[in-house]
């Protein structure tokens, strides 16, 4: 009796090493990879997080983030020359909006993660009526203008976990997350005045509002009811086609530097389909004044690439 006793035990001992054994590794391994996708962690981190606080995935998840922020920090910077930029007119097209965020790959891009998190920053950047960052805006304007959009809580946090999200926190998700420096590139958001027209073009956007390649134009006319918006539209594709670097030869002459005719704006062929007579920015905008009886200028211009 006692010897049958002692058997029965030791198979019930043994049937818990058997088949409980392999349920416990399961829930580590199903806490692990939770972990992972909410942090972006390393397999490996995840399980010395969850060993550490004896499997509670809450704590474990609060820990691996505190540990983010010093590794993103030590992470060695190489260049980040990709990205995605939004580029949209709000405001009855009064408002140009433009943001920039680098990554080191055209894979990541590319990827929906990627997107996802540009797409955050650049509606917060729609929102952020108290920011004004003109397009010909200094290096030290646009690092202020930066850091106090970085100090903002996101439009939509980037990670499901938590509520609320700030710039700053954002990125160091991302890099955590796809394991690539990120940066914030350029950004600018400008308000036309009245008598200002902008025009935009974004290249293989499919109407995501994102896009690799795109420009902005600003014109100016005297007449403040002359609508602008077809021909800076046009010009903005022209921009992105030729990529001059100055609007005229005074600008360039301005420079300093050494440059071509080809690099002046109004000396450029105009390409639009309407320019049959193959004349340069600068005749078709003289034959427009005298059809409208205004002056139209181009006051301004930038082509944006992460390509």
């Amino acid at each position: 009796m006692l010897i049958r006793s002692l058997l029965s035990r030791r198979f019930m001992h043994s049937s818990r090493l058997i088949f409980t054994t392999p349920i416990r590794q399961n829930s580590i391994r199903i806490k692990m990879k939770g972990l992972r996708v909410a942090t972006g962690s390393p397999l490996k981190e995840c399980k010395i997080a969850l060993d550490k606080f004896g499997g509670d995935i809450n704590q474990a998840k609060i820990w691996l983030r505190e540990q983010q922020a010093p590794a993103v920090e030590e992470k060695v910077e190489p260049p980040t020359l990709y990205g995605q930029i939004g580029i949209k007119l709000i405001n009855d097209n009064k408002t140009a909006v433009v943001l920039e965020v680098n990554c080191e790959t055209d894979f990541l891009a590319r990827t929906k993660i990627f997107k996802d998190g540009v797409a955050a920053y650049f509606d917060t950047l729609i929102n952020a009526n108290d920011l004004e960052i003109p397009l010909a805006v200094d290096e030290q304007d646009e690092f202020d203008a930066k850091k106090k959009f970085l100090s903002s809580t996101l439009e939509k946090s980037l990670d499901s976990e938590i509520q609320e999200m700030t710039g700053k926190d954002g990125i160091t998700y991302l890099t955590k997350k796809t394991q690539e420096n990120i940066k914030l590139g350029k950004m600018m958001r400008q308000t036309a005045t009245e008598r200002q027209t902008w025009g935009h073009y974004l290249h293989l956007s499919h109407g995501t509002g994102l896009c690799q390649l795109g420009s902005l134009v600003l014109l100016e006319s005297d007449d403040p009811d002359l609508d602008l918006s077809f021909l800076a539209e046009t010009l903005a594709l022209h921009v992105v086609a030729t990529r001059p670097s100055y609007i005229s030869q005074a600008d360039a002459d301005a420079s300093g530097l050494k440059y071509t005719e080809e690099e002046i704006l109004l000396n450029q062929g105009f390409i639009s389909p309407d320019n049959d007579e193959n004349l340069t920015v600068e005749a078709c905008l003289a034959q427009l004044c005298d059809e409208k009886g205004a002056e139209i200028s181009i006051k301004d211009f930038k082509v944006f690439s992460c390509v």
